[in-house]
């Protein structure tokens, strides 16, 4: 007799099999050309790539965890674009965006980029969001004595300091932002919201237009607000 999956059980694995779509989209593939850390800005993709296009954003963020993938797709179908992370946590989300962005930093100085993006993936399927921080009983596995010194110290906190106040001053206060930056001529183009593949590339095309290379740099970043 064939029996039937109680409502509880087909809860259950619905959610472990949305998780593990989730974390199949954000692995598959991993453009990463070494593990050591090089540093901020954590890159994502070819770090030799004509184009960055860096994501302020948060882990307590909703949009950003819907749009993270996202990028990651797009980026690896466009070897001339990379991505870079920039912590924003914002206000509303504390103390969990600071705590949270604090563990990436430290991730990063342990396995290099491979750590950074690893981190985020499994904070994004285990975080409430909101500000609401890891459910209880949800520490990040690993967490030996290294990391938690790298966490109770300062070097974490200050990078993740440093660039929320770097991008509050240049205006950033929400998440996600794009900042699109030309490594050949500095030009850069501000997005402030979330957009498709199709406006990322015309962006990018924007960008490289040969009378927009002649323009200065702080003329671009004004077009674009």
């Amino acid at each position: 007799m064939r029996k039937r999956m109680s409502a509880t059980n087909l809860k259950w694995a619905c959610g472990w099999l949305a998780a593990a779509v989730l974390a199949l989209c954000w692995w598959l593939p991993l453009p990463f050309r070494s593990t050591a850390d090089d540093g901020p800005p954590r890159i994502y993709g070819n770090p030799e790539a004509r184009f960055t296009l860096t994501l302020y954003a948060e882990l307590e963020c909703p949009h950003c965890q819907a749009y993270l993938p996202q990028l990651q797709r797009w980026i690896v179908t466009n070897d001339h674009v990379n991505l870079a992370w920039h912590h924003l946590p914002l206000p509303q989300h504390e103390p969990a965006a600071s705590r949270e962005a604090r563990l990436i930093e430290c991730m990063g100085q342990r396995e290099g980029r491979e750590g950074v993006w690893g981190a985020m993936l499994w904070v994004y399927l285990h975080t409430q969001g909101n500000g609401r921080g890891l459910a209880a009983g949800h520490d990040y596995p690993d967490i030996g004595p290294s990391l938690q010194r790298c966490l109770a110290g300062e070097r974490a906190a200050q990078v993740v300091d440093t660039q929320k106040a770097q991008a509050l001053e240049n205006g950033f206060n929400a998440t996600p932002t794009l900042r699109l930056t030309d490594n050949h001529t500095q030009h850069t183009l501000i997005l402030e919201d979330p957009i498709d593949p199709d406006a990322l590339l015309s962006a990018v095309d924007l960008l490289s237009a040969p009378e927009i290379s002649e323009m200065p740099a702080d003329v671009i970043s004004d077009m674009s607000r």
